[in-house]
């Protein structure tokens, strides 16, 4: 039986403005409190489009070593004064504050969704982002999952402190028991959290398809970034779909291992059913 695993972020959800003006104005503020300038908007994501793909920490390490090139983080002048999680826990409650306005379904979330439960394809969601990421993003943009609960008593609740605590497992267990009662097939969430190794190494899509049960052979993977294709290909992903829903274009997905591309989950669904 075939398996379909996608990215969450700018696949199955849109939240690529909230990534952009989210890690932005976080980035601003510390470089800004460091002594430093802030870059321009455009000079920002310009970079940000290269660098994302990896754990948050990773993209925003990789963002500002390019945009402030020097020696490496500890000994740099400028970035040595920045710490890196309080830089993740500002961007956190940045985004979630433009969240409930930002973040929607992505073109065609719920047609694939339909094609999945009317096939009985299961269903694996593989992210480089936290729990609580995957938890606020998927449960604001499917509400009639009932969810959207989850992610503010985890940001309040003090057993939930951390971005890979007990209280954000939970939350993330309680999303993903909820996803499969509504799709009728068996679905597995998987994070930065569940992994050593984020995308483009192959440890993540690995991981999700020993849950399901599949081999690489069975699975289809949906992704808008080269990460996403890189870790499909060096895990044997069988179909590897491309989808320029986010910032990068679709020769940069073929270049990096897509078999298909797509413009919108409007058409992956159709490829499935093809």
């Amino acid at each position: 039986m075939r398996v379909v695993l996608a990215d969450l972020d700018a696949t199955l959800v849109d939240t690529v403005q909230l990534l952009v003006q989210g890690q932005y104005q976080a980035c601003c503020e510390a470089v800004t409190a460091a002594g430093g300038h802030s870059p321009s908007l455009e000079q920002f994501r310009q970079v940000f489009a290269v660098r994302l793909g990896g754990t948050l920490t990773e993209t925003l390490t990789a963002t500002l070593s390019q945009l402030y090139p020097g020696p490496p983080w500890p000994e740099h002048p400028l970035l040595g004064r920045i710490e890196v999680e309080q830089l993740c826990q500002r961007v956190d409650a940045i985004q979630s504050q433009l969240a409930a306005r930002l973040i929607r379904p992505a073109d065609g979330l719920h047609h694939l969704l339909d094609t999945l439960r009317t096939l009985g394809l299961p269903l694996g969601i593989v992210t480089s982002g936290r729990p609580l990421h995957l938890v606020r993003n998927l449960s604001f943009a499917l509400p009639h999952l009932g969810c959207s609960h989850l992610y503010h008593r985890c940001r309040t609740d003090s057993s939930a402190t951390g971005p890979y605590s007990a209280g954000a497992r939970a939350a993330l267990n309680t999303l993903s028991n909820a996803l499969q009662i509504d799709l009728g097939v068996p679905v597995c969430l998987i994070t930065s959290g569940d992994v050593c190794h984020a995308k483009p190494h192959p440890e993540p899509i690995l991981l999700a398809l020993d849950r399901l049960g599949a081999s690489p052979s069975q699975a289809w993977m949906i992704g808008d970034h080269s990460v996403d294709m890189q870790a499909a290909q060096a895990a044997g992903v069988a179909r590897r779909i491309g989808i320029t829903t986010g910032l990068t274009s679709a020769g940069q997905l073929r270049l990096a291992g897509a078999t298909d591309i797509a413009t919108t989950l409007h058409e992956v669904a159709k490829l499935l059913q093809g």
